[in-house]
């Protein structure tokens, strides 16, 4: 589902490149130094050792839609377990989802690492200064902080997708008998 939202934000982004691609070729600055500009407008909690491909999947909102993700399934398989076994202890359940934020909080770090090399090897930093002159836009800004809500309200979509899905799938599989 994130590789997906991930992919989603981006072609929403390139979508409006056109604009941001006249503004990076009337910069002159390196990209290095470009990149420290965006690191110092940003009201985003981005490392200071952030690369640009880091910078920028923290500014695409990556680690609050891994944890907006997050959050969701911990939330379903919460309600699935206390469904299934109603006589579950309240207070481990609500200590293992407090557990369970503060592991994911510092795994996001990693989660971040580990997805700027997918990102480095896919684009140059010139495409990737450009999504970020993109988002650096109202429209950008607008498409980021939209992203989370549509993503809550896309879930129960999904299920019924996957509801669909297994109905035809058993209906498919009766015809083959």
């Amino acid at each position: 589902m994130l590789r997906v939202l991930i992919l989603t934000c981006l072609c929403g982004v390139l979508i409006g490149c056109n604009q941001a691609s006249n503004e990076f070729a009337e910069d002159n600055r390196t990209i290095q130094e470009k990149l420290e500009d965006i690191k110092n407008i940003a009201a985003l909690d981005i490392p200071i050792d952030a690369t640009l491909a880091e910078t920028l999947l923290y500014s695409l909102g990556v680690d609050k839609t891994t944890r907006s993700l997050f959050l969701i399934g911990l939330d379903s398989n919460m309600a699935t377990a206390v469904a299934a076994n109603p006589s579950l202890n309240k207070a481990e359940l609500d200590n293992y989802s407090r557990l369970a934020m503060i592991a994911l909080e510092e795994e996001i770090p990693r989660f971040i690492r580990d997805t700027a090399k997918l990102y480095e090897a896919k684009y140059s930093d010139e495409e990737m200064l450009l999504i970020l002159d993109f988002i650096k836009t109202d429209v950008g800004q607008k498409f980021i902080n939209t992203q989370a809500e549509l993503m809550s309200e896309t879930v129960p979509m999904g299920e019924e997708l996957g509801l669909r899905i297994a109905q035809k799938t058993e209906i498919l599989m009766e015809q083959e008998e």
